[in-house]
């Protein structure tokens, strides 16, 4: 963890989400740009995971589409062995992340998460992900920048990465 005092001997400037405050959100990394919340939420923390390739690489299985929308980002989950669930629960034995997406379109409604259909996913660009670590609390890469513990998925919701829009699961290795 970093403390408060060596975040400002920094200049790291924690990001405005209406349920985070310094206290309940602690900051646990250095800023950097060798990973994203995408291999974070997939346990790596030396590269980067895009469907677009960026000016540093960027990894990105050949077989899935290099578009932004959450059903993309379904699929690369998939790959990991991650399955679509409703539980926002710690289940021993599993590990949890939380997607969260802006609709591509103003009017576009948002349903319910269990009502959401594969056509309702092609709705949403992915905006982050979250994942839960085995004491329930939840860990965030911010970009390109640090990474960070709060305790619930919903605290990140905001302007910046929407809602959550789906939670997805797989047996913790």
């Amino acid at each position: 963890m970093i403390g408060e005092q060596a975040e400002i001997h920094l200049g790291i400037n924690r990001p405005k989400f209406a349920g985070v405050s310094g206290g309940n959100c602690p900051i646990t990394s250095l800023p950097s740009p060798a990973y994203n919340c995408v291999a974070w939420a997939l346990g790596f923390d030396d590269q980067f995971w895009w469907p677009v390739p960026w000016a540093g690489g960027g990894q990105w299985p050949v077989h899935l589409a290099r578009r932004d929308d959450i059903a993309t980002f379904v699929e690369l989950f998939r790959h990991f062995g991650f399955f679509p669930c409703l539980s926002t629960r710690l289940a021993h034995g599993s590990e949890l992340i939380a997607l969260y997406g802006l609709p591509l379109n103003e009017s576009f409604l948002v349903p319910n998460l269990p009502t959401l259909s594969q056509t309702d996913l092609l709705g949403f660009q992915f905006r982050h992900v979250a994942r839960q670590l085995p004491s329930g609390v939840w860990t965030s890469k911010l970009g390109l920048s640090f990474d960070m513990e709060h305790p619930d998925p919903v605290s990140l919701e905001g302007a910046a990465y929407g809602r959550v829009v789906l939670y997805m699961a797989r047996a913790r290795t």
